[in-house]
């Protein structure tokens, strides 16, 4: 081989093993560029993945939070609602009573204020029928007794009631009692059986029968007289 060639073979290799020594270079700082780059990479994940967690887990937190809070809203708008229909249903009832009573009051005041009434009317007219009795009307006493009689049954007083029937009428008023003053009497029968009718409705026990039949024997005998 001659000079020349072998001058050529050591260029040629002098070549090779600077374009393998560049190549070497270049992979030797691609490769710790690529190992910054990890390095840098993984630092950079080791701060993000802890922030995006830590916002999901408060976003997590904040929807817990949320449906929390409206879970509560619900539990305490139905205590709400079944507080209310608690308290209506007692109030209707309380009303319901209520409302009872009054009528049961204005019930009681009314019949309170017919037997007042009844008890005036009749003593009115027991005060009439006496004044009647002093002057010698008779046919007045009569008309005043049995409107006193009508009064004390309808109030109940028996006492009252006792006295005009039976110390006046009976006693005193039928005995002067006659045909002429009976018929100035307008509607004479309606009165005697409104009077009776009221006394045998406090005629238990029967403890008005005698008067009763008495009063209508001595007016029968004065129809004649």
């Amino acid at each position: 081989m001659s000079d020349s060639n072998v001058s050529q073979l050591v260029m040629d290799a002098q070549a090779i093993t600077t374009i393998i020594d560049n190549l070497n270079s270049l992979y030797s700082s691609a490769f710790g560029h690529l190992v910054d780059y990890t390095v840098g990479l993984l630092a950079l994940l080791g701060i993000i993945v802890p922030v995006v967690f830590y916002w999901f887990q408060n976003k997590q937190l904040k929807l817990d939070e949320e449906m929390l809070a409206k879970k509560i809203s619900l539990e305490i708008d139905e205590a709400k609602k079944t507080i209310i229909e608690d308290i209506q249903s007692k109030l209707a009832i309380e009303l319901e009573g209520f409302e009872k009573k009054v009528s049961e009051m204005k019930s009681e005041l009314k019949e309170d204020v017919n037997i007042v009434m009844h008890l005036l009317h009749a003593k009115a007219h027991h005060l009439q029928a006496n004044s009647m009795v002093s002057i010698g009307n008779w046919g007045g006493a009569f008309e005043d007794s049995l409107k006193a009689i009508v009064g004390y049954c309808k109030a109940g007083d028996e006492a009252n009631l006792q006295i005009v029937l039976k110390a006046m009428l009976i006693d005193i008023v039928l005995p002067n009692f006659n045909k002429g003053f009976i018929d100035k009497i307008y509607k004479l029968d309606d009165r005697v059986k409104e009077a009776i009718d009221c006394i045998e409705i406090l005629n238990k026990n029967g403890r008005y029968k005698v008067d009763i039949i008495e009063f209508i024997q001595l007016l029968e005998a004065a129809k004649v007289r």
